[in-house]
């Protein structure tokens, strides 16, 4: 009698439980605690005997999404969300007989770092970095030869077409006058309208990024082996030829001295009148921009894989070998550390006495000249497809995957979002970044020195 008491007993007990029981329900993905930014999905796993009909997914107590099928998952889109907001997530399963199962809840917290703001597809690929104006307008060229005015929304302002390639990044002046070179061997001063100001023919392609000296003069190389210093009306003021390609970008002292590089393999100064002052020989070209320090000191790299430190009456301080060559230029932080990158893949952090601080390892060509934000965070991308935010300890804060390898350098907005460019096959695209806080006021934060590119510390 006990017996069948007790099988009748285990009968009820399996009928009102749906046979198996209730659903198991499981949030594989993110998990509790977890830090997210950008499409994040939702996975949830599910386990029963009897065929489950749907999954529900609750973020802060409400339904979002119902899920039919396996796989159980939504794609959360968070980028519109506050920065460091937190949000709870519950799953609950039902079966074909009505049986309710429910996952435990997770709660997550959002950081927008390093989530992509709006795209921008151009027609060619980019490999200079953009500049920006005074009122946030984005500027930059590609290799179909066009020169890209865009508001900080991601809205096309205009597009100026040159003859050929711009592989030069543009310059701002103080008064907006735009400033840049193309393959059609011309530097160009567009207004902000994207009207001609002015241009400047010469007899080969400008690769240099002009640099802009306080008495409003425009200082570039070209591919005749020269570098030249014009006015603001693009009058001629003088020039300097050595004995192979210019094409690196200038870089003016507070005295007015011009330093540059050349595939000659020699570092140069010149005096502001362009008078001879000294040079340098190197053992590779030297395509790298060079960067002052606040005690005048000049680094900048080479092709023969080393990032040389220079006094500025030439001679030298100390170089540091990295991998492979070096043609990225190299930025300044607020304790005088020195970052950049090398063909051997590495990002590099010196100490203003040459010494190596650390190294983080990325899966491509660093050809990318870094950003410091005033967070700290260092900005560099990798021809790996990658944009890394790296800690002052050299850790990855987060990284972003773009759509091709990154040889343009970052550049910081005083909202704090990060502008670089990527190169494509046949088009190219601009990202607009989402980053902490703006570029931060060291010796030399980013390429060219500033968001305007003026090269110059003056």
């Amino acid at each position: 009698m006990k017996k069948i008491l007790f099988y009748v007993c285990m009968i009820i007990l399996y009928l009102h439980c749906g046979g198996s029981g209730a659903p198991e329900v499981t949030i594989v993905t993110p998990i509790d605690g977890e830090e997210i930014r950008g499409r994040v999905e939702i996975l949830v796993e599910v386990s029963s005997e009897i065929a489950i009909d749907h999954v529900e997914f609750f973020i802060n107590d409400s339904l979002y999404f119902t899920g039919l099928a396996v796989p159980y998952m939504y794609p959360w889109r968070t980028s519109e969300l506050p920065h460091l907001s937190s949000h709870t997530i519950c799953a609950l399963a039902f079966d074909s007989e009505g049986n309710e199962g429910s996952s435990d809840t997770i709660t997550v917290t959002v950081n927008i770092l390093g989530t992509n703001k709006w795209r921008y597809d151009t027609e060619g690929s980019i490999q200079a970095s953009p500049a920006l104006g005074a009122d946030g307008t984005v500027y930059v060229g590609d290799l179909s030869g066009y020169l890209y005015a865009l508001t900080p929304e991601g809205s096309l302002k205009w597009r100026y077409a040159t003859g050929a390639a711009i592989e030069s990044s543009p310059a701002i002046g103080s008064d907006g006058t735009i400033y840049f070179g193309s393959n059609d061997n011309t530097l160009y001063a567009l207004n902000p309208d994207s009207t001609v100001r002015w241009t400047y023919p010469l007899g080969d392609e400008v690769e240099s990024s002009p640099a802009l000296g306080s008495n409003g003069w425009i200082y570039f190389g070209a591919d005749d082996n020269t570098i030249y210093a014009l006015d603001q009306n693009g009058a001629y003021q003088w020039s300097y030829t050595v004995s192979a390609y210019v094409e690196s970008s200038p870089a003016i002292a507070t005295d007015g001295t011009v330093y540059f590089g050349s595939w000659d393999t020699y570092i140069y100064a010149l005096d502001p009148a362009g008078g001879f002052k000294w040079q340098y020989k190197t053992n590779g070209y030297v395509t790298s921009s060079p960067a002052i320090a606040a005690d005048g000191t000049i680094y900048i790299g080479s092709q023969d894989g080393c990032m040389y430190a220079l006094n500025p009456d030439g001679t030298l301080k100390w170089r540091y070998q990295t991998g492979n060559a070096v043609n990225a230029s190299p930025v300044i932080d607020r304790d005088g550390t020195i970052y950049i990158g090398s063909w051997d893949h590495y990002v590099y952090a010196l100490t203003p006495s040459g010494s190596l601080k650390w190294r983080y390892l990325t899966d491509g060509i660093v050809a990318s000249s870094a950003a410091i934000s005033s967070g700290g965070t260092i900005y560099i991308g990798s021809q790996d497809y990658y944009l890394y935010g790296l800690t002052e300890n050299g850790t990855v804060d987060w990284s972003l995957k773009t759509w091709g390898p990154l040889t343009s350098s970052p550049v910081i907005a005083d909202d704090g979002t990060i502008y670089i460019g990527c190169m494509r096959t046949w088009t190219s695209t601009l990202y607009a970044i989402q980053g902490g806080t703006p570029l931060a006021a060291t010796p030399w934060p980013m390429f060219h020195h500033d968001i305007r590119h003026t090269g110059s510390v003056q």
